[in-house]
């Protein structure tokens, strides 16, 4: 895990002079017109921490340096980038693709700029890294795909099955669904295989309280209050679908005070269900904030089972079917999440998005990922409306 602790910048497109910008640890809003440098900014940032210096072959700058912080090593490191121009573009043959405007597909010998990056300070163990976790949501993002796949557009690094044809409306939506699964399956193992780790937890705590009982020398364990200890059980219960609940329910409230044993018992069930609760929380509060912004009755189930929009008739709703305002704000949210502690970059988070949805944005990020940093770029006046100055760099 880590995060970016400051950029300086030279030679930047739009920009007269050197330009430093040092970030908050959670959230940064740049704001200003377009030609100013954002966009180029956060491909810097990405570059940086995917260690990747092909990722500014376009981008219009001299020099750059990026400090970060490895949450994980406890250390910074700092990288420095140099970029001769684009007026200074070496020819490297390659074997990418591109299409004519007649449609027929070349292979073609493309120029690019001369680049070069090194290390200015950070430990061997941290240099070895290929890169850092982070998330990077350019303006295609809706139909980024999964790491290793070909993109959707019309450059492509070996043969293919793709053509001009096959790049259509449909595929795209189909790609963004993919996409989306892919994202979730990603995220969901990582929630589900701790909330299996507590499960087994509770089990060996469940089977030492049992075979330790009879021990008088057995470390006693304050009991739960009745009525949490009750609601907790009967949940717990209900959720697996009993049928004999209420039978059960009437001999727990007499075994609870009488036997030490099964409080213990309860104990451990009432940590392993907090344990999960914490675990699927970020879930349940993705379902509650999606339901709510989502119109004409629509509803999110968001669970290990998969991310699925259900209607007001309980149908499913492809996630292909969804509009454009509502694909992007599913996207940016679920982005979120998977961003964990690190950084999460995002360029013109108000696309396709309704000022309604605009405005509260990035309150919706923090409140589904207290832990991340969030790197915005925007034109909206309504997504850093309601953001402290403090965060915002206007440029």
């Amino acid at each position: 895990m880590s995060h970016i602790i400051d950029c300086h910048v030279t030679g930047l497109a739009g920009r007269d002079a050197p330009v430093f910008f040092e970030f908050d640890r959670h959230l940064n809003v740049f704001f200003g017109l377009n030609g100013t440098g954002k966009t180029s900014l956060l491909k810097i940032l990405h570059s940086a921490m995917s260690l990747d210096a092909e990722i500014l072959k376009n981008v219009p700058f001299l020099n750059a340096t990026v400090t970060l912080y490895s949450i994980h090593h406890n250390e910074t490191f700092k990288l420095s980038f140099t970029h001769d121009g684009l007026d200074k573009q070496e020819e490297i043959a390659t074997r990418e693709w591109r299409f004519d405007p007649d449609g027929q597909r070349r292979r073609v010998t493309v120029r690019k700029p001369k680049l070069a990056w090194r290390y200015e300070q950070g430990s061997k163990e941290l240099q070895a890294n290929k890169n850092w976790h982070h998330r990077y949501l350019p303006t295609t993002r809706l139909y980024l795909g999964q790491p290793g796949t070909i993109p959707s557009g019309l450059i492509f690094s070996h043969e293919s099955e793709f053509s001009p044809s096959t790049i259509n409306e449909d595929s795209l939506e189909q790609q963004f669904a993919s996409s989306m699964r892919y994202l979730w399956n990603s995220y969901t193992s990582e929630v589900f295989a701790a909330v299996r780790a507590s499960q087994e937890t509770g089990l060996a705590n469940i089977l030492r309280d049992v075979l330790v009982a009879q021990d008088p020398t057995a470390t006693q364990v304050d009991a739960l209050d009745f009525q949490v200890a009750r609601k907790r059980v009967e949940n717990f219960l209900r959720r697996r679908g009993y049928k004999d609940l209420e039978v059960i329910l009437a001999n727990f409230d007499y075994k609870f005070r009488e036997d030490p044993r099964l409080r213990r018992v309860v104990n451990d069930i009432n940590t392993v269900e907090a344990s999960i609760e914490q675990a699927v929380s970020p879930l349940t509060n993705l379902s509650s904030l999606l339901s709510k912004l989502y119109s004409g009755g629509k509803a999110v189930d968001a669970t290990e089972r998969g991310l699925n929009v259900l209607l007001s008739n309980n149908a499913k709703l492809d996630l292909n079917l969804l509009s454009s305002g509502e694909k992007h704000i599913l996207r940016i949210l679920v982005e979120s999440l998977l961003a964990n502690e690190s950084t999460l970059i995002i360029d013109e988070p108000e696309l396709s998005l309704h000022v309604d949805w605009q405005r509260p944005l990035v309150q919706h990020l923090r409140a589904l990922n207290a832990h991340a940093q969030f790197i915005l770029a925007t034109h909206s006046p309504e997504i850093m409306a309601d953001v402290p100055d403090k965060h915002v760099f206007r440029i």
